[in-house]
C-alpha cells in the first residue's frame, strides 16, 4: 500500500522479489521491521544510468521531475519509488519519518516575540478597548473593559467594562448560567479602576452598534482564536451541547486554535483554518495541510468562540525548524497548560507561497511530452528548436517538433523519433541577402515546412525558441535587447557554405534592437589574447578595448546587415571577482560557444573534447593537501617515496611531532615474510609494499616531501609485527608481467612498468582480493577509469601473488559532474611514472538510457512491470499482466497514442489440496501462481488498475501474488466455491479489509467508509478508516478484526490501490486510507 508523508506526496516503498525457496518472515518480525527497510526494488538501481519519462506532465510533475536544477538533484532519489509503486502499506502516522529527514531542533523554551510589549504603559490610551483574563473561570482574555481615563503618573486606569447583550434566546439562555461570551453584542456596564496592568491582555477592535452606549466583536482577519471543543464532532455540534442546561460540568474547557481567513460575503459565516501546536516550541502553532483547509462557523453559532490569542506570523528566520509560512507564534499567556503537539509538517519548511484551496476543480487536460531528468530537457510537439547542424555543428538552424515516436521493448534499447519541420527563412525586405543560397540564416523571419525529417540524436537541440507564431507556423526570430550572439567577425555577403569551417566569430550583447542594432562586444576573461589555442573562453566580461586598434567597443549593426548574427548564444549571467574587481560575467554553453580569434568551431572543439586534445594537465583535486604539516599525528603509519624509482613503497610510523619547529620521530617498517619464495623476493632487494612487516631503525626528519600517505595497517600476532593488505576503493599499482621467480635474475628486473587496477573487495587470507583494471584517460592529468563493470572485467589476486602490488597511488573518486564518468579516479601524479598509456575515453552522451518511464493518466510505467487490470465486462481488476513493450506517438494537434503490449498471467498450478478452489473454471483468481502467457495483447493505460510486486519462482518463470500485510483487499462477504461468473459478480456483497498478518492465515481488519463531500463529489475516491464492529448478518456485533482461513484465499477478490494519509477534520488530526474509486464494487462506493 502506498504510504504518504504529512503533505500528501506519495513514498512508495521498493519491494524485494522472494522466490518459492526463501524463508517466509513471520508476520510479527514484518510488522517490526517495517516490511521495507531493507529490500530491495527489482528495478533501476544505480544513478549513473540517465532517466527518460515519457508521457503525461502533470504525472511527471506530481512525481517530481519538474526539470531545472533542483529536479536534476533530486529526480535519482525519486527513482526507486517509481520502480516500486508496490501495494506495500507502510503506517502513515505523525510519528513515522517521513520521506525527507526532518532538521533537527531544540526545545524552544523562550518566545520569540515579546508579547509583553503589547501591554507596556504608553501603549494604552483613552477610548480604547482591552481584552482582560477571566481569572474566575480559566485565566483565559475574554472579558473587555473600554479606558475612560489615564491619569498619570502612576499606572491606574478608569475603565467600564462591556458586558455581553445578546438577542437570540439560546444566546441569553447561555449568559444567564454564566457561560463565557467573547464574541457577538457588548453593552457598557459598570465601571472600575484598575492599577495592576498584568490584568490585561491585547488591544481589542470593536465596532460601535446602532445604540448609544453598545458595541459589537467578531473576529477578524489575520487573528488566531481559541474555539472550545468539547469533543466536537462538527463545528455547528456546540449548539447540540446543552451546556446552559450542565453548565457545571464545562467548567474546565478544551480548546481547538484557528486562524481567521479572508471574509466570506456570499454567507454570512467565518471562514477558519485550523493550527495545531509545533513540536519543540513553546508557542508555535502551524497547520496541518500544505494547502488551507477552509471550514466555517455560521454567524449563529459565534459562541463557539472562546478568546482570541495575540499572535505574530512566523517568517521561518527565528530558529531551526520554525515554519516558514502557515504558523504563528501565540501568546503564551492565552494558552492553557497542556495542548497536543504534532511535529511542523515539512512543506510548511519550504519556501514555495501557499495556496488556499477549497478542494477546487483541477484541469483534467495535461499536454504530453518526452522528459530526459538527467539533462532537464523536455521534448514536446509544438516547439521550436534551435539545431546544431552542419559541418560547423553550430545552432543556426530551426525546426519544429510535429510528432514524437518512443518505443521500448522489455530489456532493450528505446527508440526516440523526433519528426521535424525545419524552418525555411523567408526574404527580409531591405535585409542584405547572402549570394550562397545554401548559407544558414540565423535571424530573421521563418515558416516551418510541411516535409519532416526525423531525428534520432537528441544532442543536436540546443535551445527552445520562445518566439510564438499567429498561426501556427510563421515565426519570427531576431535578436532582442540583452540577448548574447555570436557575429561573423569578417562579414559579407559572398561568405558561402565553404567558407564556414574558416570563419571566426565574435561575441557580443544587444544593447538596443528598436532601430538599428547596439551592440557591446565582449571578451574572455583577461583579454582577447587569453582565449586558450582554440579561441574560445569559458568566461566573457563587456570588453574594455576592441581586438582592432582604436576601434570602439561599443558599436551599430545596421539591420539591413543582421545576417552578420550568426546565432543566439546561451549564458548564464554571474557576478564574479576578476582581477580582484567584482565584475558581471557572461558563461556561455559550450554547445553554443562561439570561436573568436582562429578558424576552429564549436563541432571541432567536441571533437578535441572527444579525442582529448588540448586538456593536458587538466587536474580537479589538490594532493598536497593531504600532506601538510597539519595532518600528521603520533601513531599514524605513512607511505614514503623509495630511491629505486620514486614511487611509495616505503612505510613509517609518526613516534614525535615536535611544535613549533615542525619535526617528526619516525620509525620505519621493514618487511618480514614468512613465505620462501617472498624471503628470497626481499634478499634480493626486490621492492615491497604488501604483507607483513616489523618495526625498525628509528629516524628524524622535518623534510615532508618525502611522505606520500596516510596508511592503514594491521597489528599483527606478535608484539610490533604489522600487516599493510589492499583495501576496498582503495587504487594500486600492479608491476606489469609480474613473476615472483624475478628474485632468480634482479639485475633485470630493476626497472618497473606498471598497471593500474581499483580494489573491489578487502584482502582476506584465503581469498586474495578482489581488482579491476583502470585506464589513463586521454587529456587529463591523471584521470582512470574502468572499461566494463561486467564479472568479466573482474579477476582475484591470491595471497601467494600478493608482491604482484607495488604499491598504493592515492586518489579521489570523481562524481561525473567533472564531465568525466562517474566512479572514475583521479591519481595522485607524484605516484604515478611519467609515460603511461593513454586510451579514449567513452563519450558519456552515447550510453543508452536505461530508466524509462511513461507517464500517463497519473500513473507510471515501465516494461517488466505487473499491473492489475480491467479485462471484458469485468468491473473489477481481478487480472494480472506483464508489460513487456510500450509506444508512444505525439502528433501535434492530436490525441497521443499510448499502447501497453502486455502479457496475461495465467493460473499456473492447481492449488494445494487444503486451498479450496473455484468449482468454475472461468472464476477469476486474485490470488494464486502464475505465468505469462507468449501471446501478446494491446491495451491502454486506463484498463490498468495499480502494479503489483509478485514473488519469482527460482527459474523466473512463474510468479506469486498473494495478500499481504498492510495491503487493502476487496473480499467477498457471503464467500463459497460455488459463485460462478454468470452470478453477477458486480452486485455481490464485499467488504474493504486491510491485511493485519499473513503468517499463518489471514487476520484482517475491516474498513468503514468515511464521508467527505468535497471529495466524494468527484468520484475520483473514497476515504476509509479502521471500522469499530462487525455490522453485517453472520458476523454482527462482534470486533472488526478476523480472520480468514488460507484454505479460504479465494474470499480475496482483488487488491485496491490505498494509501494511509493523516486528514484533518474538525481540527482533529486521523489516520484514513484514500482508496480509488473505480476498483471498488458499487455496493462499496455508491452513495
Amino acid at each position: 500500500m502506498e504510504k504518504t508523508n504529512l503533505d500528501g506526496a506519495p513514498e512508495l516503498a521498493a519491494h524485494h522479489n522472494q522466490t518459492f525457496s526463501s524463508a517466509t518472515n513471520t508476520g510479527e518480525k514484518r510488522k517490526r521491521e517495517g516490511l521495507a527497510s531493507g529490500e530491495r526494488g527489482t528495478g533501476y538501481s544505480s544513478e549513473t544510468e540517465e532517466v527518460i519519462i515519457v508521457g503525461d506532465t502533470k504525472a511527471i510533475k506530481d512525481f517530481g521531475f519538474g526539470g531545472g536544477e533542483q529536479s536534476q538533484r533530486s529526480v535519482f532519489s525519486k527513482l526507486q519509488a517509481f520502480n516500486g509503486q508496490s501495494n506495500m502499506s507502510l503506517k502513515g502516522s505523525l510519528g513515522k519519518k517521513e520521506a525527507r529527514e526532518e532538521p533537527e531542533r531544540a526545545k524552544q523554551d523562550s518566545t520569540f516575540n515579546d508579547f509583553d510589549k503589547l501591554r507596556e504603559e504608553v501603549n494604552f490610551a483613552v477610548g480604547q478597548t482591552w481584552a482582560l483574563y477571566d481569572d474566575k473561570v480559566d485565566g483565559m482574555p475574554r472579558l473587555y473593559a473600554q479606558i475612560t481615563k489615564v491619569p498619570v503618573p502612576g499606572f491606574c486606569l478608569s475603565v467600564r467594562w462591556l458586558e455581553p447583550d445578546p438577542d437570540p434566546k439560546e444566546e441569553i439562555q447561555g449568559y444567564e448560567k454564566g457561560l463565557p461570551v467573547s464574541v457577538g453584542r457588548f453593552k457598557l456596564g459598570k465601571t472600575e479602576d484598575i492599577k495592576d496592568r498584568r490584568r490585561f491582555s491585547h488591544l481589542v477592535q470593536c465596532s460601535e452598534g446602532s445604540s448609544a452606549g453598545t458595541f459589537s466583536v467578531y473576529p477578524k482577519e489575520g487573528e488566531t482564536w481559541a474555539i472550545f471543543k468539547a469533543h466536537i464532532t462538527s463545528l455547528s455540534s456546540y449548539r447540540n451541547h446543552d451546556w446552559s442546561a450542565h453548565h457545571d460540568s464545562h467548567s474546565k474547557y478544551n480548546y481547538a486554535f484557528v486562524e481567521i481567513l479572508s471574509k466570506d460575503d456570499d454567507y454570512p459565516r467565518v471562514p477558519i483554518g485550523f493550527l495545531h501546536k509545533a513540536k519543540g516550541f513553546s508557542g508555535v502553532f502551524c497547520r496541518f495541510n500544505k494547502e488551507v483547509d477552509k471550514s466555517y462557523i455560521k454567524r449563529g453559532f459565534t459562541e463557539q468562540f472562546s478568546h482570541r490569542v495575540p499572535s505574530f506570523k512566523t517568517t521561518g528566520i527565528e530558529a531551526e525548524g520554525v515554519p516558514r509560512r502557515g504558523a504563528y507564534e501565540l501568546d503564551p499567556a492565552a494558552l492553557p497548560e497542556n495542548i497536543k503537539e504534532i511535529d511542523v509538517p515539512l512543506h510548511l519548511l519550504d519556501e514555495s507561497s501557499p495556496t488556499v484551496s477549497n478542494h477546487e476543480e483541477e484541469d483534467s487536460t495535461h499536454s504530453q511530452c518526452v522528459y530526459f531528468a538527467s539533462k532537464g530537457i523536455t521534448f514536446q510537439t509544438g516547439q521550436v528548436w534551435s539545431l546544431c547542424s552542419g559541418d560547423d555543428n553550430l545552432p543556426r538552424h530551426y525546426g519544429k517538433i510535429q510528432k514524437i515516436t518512443f518505443i521500448q521493448a522489455f530489456e532493450q534499447d528505446p527508440v526516440v523519433k523526433l519528426h521535424i519541420g525545419r524552418l525555411k527563412a523567408r526574404p527580409n525586405k531591405g535585409v542584405i541577402q547572402w549570394s550562397d543560397k545554401d548559407m544558414p540564416i540565423g535571424c530573421g523571419n521563418f515558416r516551418a515546412r510541411k516535409v519532416l525529417e526525423i531525428f534520432t540524436d537528441l544532442d543536436v537541440f540546443s535551445r527552445q525558441i520562445r518566439e510564438s507564431s499567429e498561426d501556427g507556423d510563421d515565426y519570427s526570430i531576431l535578436p532582442k535587447t540583452g540577448d548574447v550572439w555570436a557575429i561573423y567577425r569578417n562579414w559579407s555577403k559572398n561568405i558561402g557554405v565553404v567558407d564556414l569551417k574558416s570563419q571566426t566569430y565574435d561575441l557580443v550583447k544587444v544593447l538596443d534592437d528598436k532601430l538599428d542594432y547596439k551592440v557591446l562586444l565582449l571578451t574572455p576573461v583577461g583579454g582577447f589574447k587569453s582565449a586558450d589555442s582554440a579561441g574560445f573562453g569559458s568566461a566573457y566580461v563587456a570588453a574594455t578595448e576592441h581586438w582592432i586598434d582604436n576601434a570602439d567597443v561599443r558599436f551599430t549593426i545596421p539591420k539591413c546587415e543582421m545576417l552578420r548574427f550568426s546565432h543566439q548564444v546561451t549564458t548564464s549571467r554571474v557576478t564574479k571577482e576578476v582581477h580582484g574587481t567584482w565584475q558581471e560575467v557572461y558563461e556561455p554553453a559550450i554547445e553554443t560557444s562561439p570561436v573568436l580569434s582562429c578558424a576552429v568551431s564549436v563541432g571541432e572543439k567536441r571533437k578535441r573534447n572527444e579525442h582529448g586534445e588540448d586538456f593536458d594537465g587538466l587536474k580537479f583535486n589538490d594532493f598536497e593537501k593531504l600532506r601538510k604539516e597539519v595532518n600528521f599525528s603520533v601513531g599514524q603509519t605513512w607511505a614514503l617515496y623509495d630511491k629505486v624509482d620514486g614511487m611509495p613503497r616505503l612505510y613509517a610510523r609518526i613516534r614525535k611531532v615536535s611544535a613549533p619547529s615542525f619535526g617528526l620521530r619516525i620509525t620505519y617498517l621493514e618487511p618480514d615474510p614468512d613465505d620462501e619464495k617472498q624471503i628470497q623476493w626481499l634478499e634480493e632487494d626486490l621492492p615491497v609494499s604488501a604483507g607483513q612487516f616489523k618495526l625498525g631503525k628509528h629516524h628524524n626528519t622535518k623534510d615532508l616531501s618525502i611522505f606520500s600517505h596516510v596508511i592503514h595497517c594491521m597489528e599483527g600476532s606478535n608484539t610490533g609485527h604489522l600487516t599493510v593488505s589492499p583495501r576496498k576503493g582503495e587504487t594500486w599499482a600492479l608491476f606489469k608481467n609480474w613473476d615472483i621467480n624475478w628474485s632468480s635474475e634482479p639485475a633485470s628486473h630493476r626497472s618497473y612498468e606498471y598497471k593500474f587496477v581499483e580494489i573491489l573487495s578487502d584482502y582476506a587470507d584465503k581469498a586474495g582480493v578482489s581488482v579491476a583494471f583502470l585506464h589513463k584517460a586521454k587529456g587529463y592529468a591523471s584521470v582512470f577509469f574502468r572499461m566494463g563493470t561486467s564479472p568479466a572485467d573482474i579477476f582475484r589476486i591470491l595471497p601467494h601473488r600478493l608482491y604482484r602490488f607495488s604499491h598504493r597511488v592515492p586518489s579521489f573518486k570523481l562524481t561525473g559532474i567533472e564531465g568525466v564518468p562517474k566512479d572514475a579516479y583521479e591519481l595522485d601524479q607524484d605516484a604515478l611514472p611519467e609515460t603511461i598509456e593513454e586510451i579514449m575515453m567513452p563519450s558519456i552522451s552515447e550510453t543508452q538510457p536505461k530508466a524509462i518511464y511513461f507517464a500517463s493518466e497519473g500513473k507510471v510505467f515501465q516494461t517488466g512491470q505487473f499491473w492489475s487490470f480491467y479485462s471484458g465486462d469485468d468491473e473489477s481488476p481481478r487480472y494480472y499482466c506483464k508489460i513487456q513493450k510500450v509506444s508512444f506517438t505525439l502528433v501535434l494537434n492530436q490525441e497521443p497514442s499510448f499502447k501497453l503490449h502486455i502479457s496475461r498471467l495465467k493460473k499456473a498450478l492447481p492449488f494445494p489440496e487444503d486451498v479450496i478452489d473455484w468449482k468454475e473454471g472461468k472464476m477469476p483468481r486474485g490470488c494464486g501462481t502464475y505465468y505469462p502467457r507468449t501471446v501478446l495483447e494491446t491495451i491502454t493505460p486506463s484498463e490498468l488498475s495499480q502494479q503489483v510486486m509478485p514473488q519469482t519462482s527460482m527459474d523466473g518463470k512463474e510468479y506469486i501474488i498473494l495478500p499481504k500485510i498492510g495491503e487493502v483487499w476487496i473480499t467477498y462477504r457471503s464467500w463459497s466455491a460455488d459463485i460462478e461468473v454468470d452470478d453477477d459478480l458486480d452486485g455481490l456483497g464485499y467488504d474493504i479489509v486491510e491485511v493485519l498478518d499473513d503468517t499463518l492465515d489471514y487476520q484482517v481488519v475491516l474498513l468503514d467508509r468515511e464521508s467527505f463531500y468535497e471529495e466524494d463529489k468527484k468520484f475520483e475516491y473514497k476515504w476509509f478508516s479502521p471500522g469499530t464492529k462487525y455490522k453485517y448478518k453472520e458476523l454482527g456485533g462482534l470486533m472488526p478484526i478476523f480472520t480468514i482461513p488460507k484454505s479460504e484465499r479465494l474470499r480475496f477478490s482483488h487488491s485496491v490501490r490505498a494509501s494511509r494519509i493523516t486528514r484533518e477534520i474538525h481540527g482533529e488530526l486521523k489516520d484514513l486510507f484514500k482508496v480509488d474509486s473505480r476498483p471498488l464494487p458499487y455496493f462499496l462506493s455508491g452513495d
